[in-house]
């Protein structure tokens, strides 16, 4: 929903002829036949047919280092890597060079830089013209490595209500109950559960699920909402443990059609914060059960001073519920207000246009932090193209030759242990020394080798003055 709700929320302030969408990986724009989300590799691409006039980053936790496996049908049949990293540092990048507004839209940065990764931090930061996060947390890991201020902006998904209202979204909830044979003026609950919940807490959530459809008189709608995190598998699993008790929807909704499933129930509980948010932003009651222990979710709780409302264990929820069918839902009075005022900000920084960047001077330690980094996206990217040239017989053999290397090579180093400490220096060394010249050889190979160039060459006559 972030597309739509920025684009809803800047149309008040700017003339907005088209916003272009990129992500580490590209493809089609789900449910929105025509539109396209381009892959950041194509980022300066565009810019050089039909210049920008600004770069926007956010929102969903995005400002880390880390990398995820996600279902993405259109490119494998495998899980994908996904790098969210290679999205917002290319795009600092393209704006420092081209002088584009870099704009922060409320990401989330849901852990502490590293020492080594700090200095990359504040070069990428630097070039930013407005820092906003979704939460305090987010703000306590990125303002001691920022060295300009850094907003706390609620979750804009919050805005949701305001933006579509509750009449509008009924023919949407129509029609999902016309397709899956529900009667619109039933009492239902919405349950979603992440793909990792573990066997326990499943049966524990199946038979809570069963207590609150006896005793509060609701059904019970199974809702997948992260379909690119496999949610449908998990709750597959929970309808099978009780068949014919609960409904799952397990053909895929548009964002809409999910949005009116949630906004007309009388609860839900989930581990997707987005889920929560979408509740709350329509006063529905909703719980959290942070079995993934994501560091967003009591961010946004607390944000929101809905604390209580946060579970970590299944056997917790059923009292949870309770609590919150005894309680109405309403945001702090400033909530909305904050988002709207964070947008015109946003506006206003458009309007005034790019202005010279200040570029750190980047650490050799940062140089190598980001030099990695390429290379990953260079071995995933190659990965991901074996992975759509092969079949799903051909992917089962390639994890049986990984599980027989992986055992060779935990008896080689079992063997290598043996040796004496001089021959284990010194092959540790060869490795290292191939190590660095194949990350030499691909950085300097790389896009951001070539953008820097010129920030190289004035550093290098400094050196010599």
């Amino acid at each position: 929903m972030f597309p739509f709700v920025l684009e809803e929320h800047l149309k008040r302030f700017l003339d907005i002829e088209e916003i272009v969408l990129f992500a580490p990986l590209g493809g089609p724009m789900p449910f929105e036949e025509g539109r396209t989300v381009y892959p950041v590799e194509k980022l300066e691409e565009l810019h050089q047919k039909k210049p920008f006039d600004a770069i926007v980053v956010g929102g969903g936790d995005l400002i880390h280092f880390s990398k995820i496996q996600v279902n993405m049908p259109h490119l494998s049949k495998e899980k994908v890597w996904y790098t969210p990293y290679h999205l917002w540092a290319s795009s600092s990048i393209l704006a420092a060079k081209y002088n584009l507004p870099l704009l922060w839209n409320a990401p989330g940065v849901p852990f502490p830089f590293s020492e080594r990764e700090e200095s990359l931090i504040k070069a990428l930061t630097d070039i930013a013209d407005y820092i906003s996060v979704r939460d305090y947390l987010s703000q306590k890991n990125l303002q001691p490595v920022c060295t300009q201020n850094v907003h706390v902006v609620p979750d804009t998904v919050c805005s949701l209500s305001s933006l579509i209202s509750q009449e509008q979204l009924t023919p949407y909830y129509h029609q999902v109950c016309q397709r899956f044979g529900f009667s619109p003026e039933d009492k239902y609950m919405v349950f979603q559960a992440s793909a990792v919940i573990n066997s326990d807490d499943a049966k524990t959530c199946a038979e809570t699920l069963l207590s609150i459809k006896k005793n509060f008189g609701l059904q019970i709608y199974l809702l997948p909402i992260g379909y690119a995190l496999d949610d449908t598998s998990s709750l597959s699993y929970i309808q099978n443990l009780y068949p014919g008790e609960f409904s799952l929807i397990a053909e895929k909704l548009t964002p809409l059609e999910t949005l009116s499933v949630i906004i007309h129930s009388q609860a839900y509980i989930g581990s997707s914060l987005h889920g929560c948010i979408t509740a709350n932003s329509y006063g529905v009651g909703a719980i959290v059960f942070n079995n993934v222990k994501l560091n967003k979710i009591p961010g946004y709780l607390q944000l929101t001073k809905q604390e209580q409302n946060l579970i970590d264990h299944a056997c917790d929820l059923y009292q949870a519920f309770e609590k919150i069918m005894e309680h109405s839902v309403s945001f702090p009075n400033n909530l909305c207000s904050n988002i709207e005022v964070h947008f015109q900000k946003m506006a206003q920084l458009v309007e005034r246009g790019g202005s010279p960047k200040k570029i750190s001077q980047l650490s050799i330690s940062s140089m190598d932090v980001l030099a990695d980094f390429w290379q990953d996206n260079s071995r995933l990217s190659q990965e991901l193209q074996v992975s759509s040239q092969n079949n799903a017989s051909l992917s089962q053999k390639l994890e049986v030759e990984r599980a027989i290397h992986k055992e060779l090579y935990q008896k080689t180093a079992s063997l290598q242990q043996s040796h004496q400490q001089l021959a284990a220096e010194l092959q540790i060394c060869k490795q290292q020394r191939n190590y660095f010249e194949q990350a030499l050889q691909e950085m300097q190979g790389s896009i951001f080798w070539r953008i820097t160039k010129p920030m190289r060459i004035l550093l290098d006559r400094l050196k010599h003055k």
